[in-house]
């Protein structure tokens, strides 16, 4: 049989309320404007051919292409 002791003597609970406010640094803007960029294109790219903003797999490719292969192909070149 196990038995679970408490301190001697027992500490406080820890309770309060930490307020945290965390401020993106210049790297979580540089990639947050790299997505803005991205869905401005995208948006003008729907603009001139809307088929273009009705097809599903054309802009999981488009996401795929320019939110995760353009960055990771340009970090090697930087």
């Amino acid at each position: 049989m196990c038995v679970v002791w408490t301190p001697d003597p027992p500490r406080p609970a820890n309770v309060r309320l930490r307020l945290n406010f965390d401020r993106p640094n210049r790297r979580d803007l540089v990639v947050f404007g790299g997505y803005v960029a991205a869905a401005v294109l995208y948006i003008g790219i729907g603009a001139a051919y809307t088929d273009f903003l009705y097809s599903f797999w054309v802009g999981l490719g488009y996401l795929l292409i320019v939110a995760w292969l353009v960055p990771k192909l340009g970090g090697r070149f930087v």
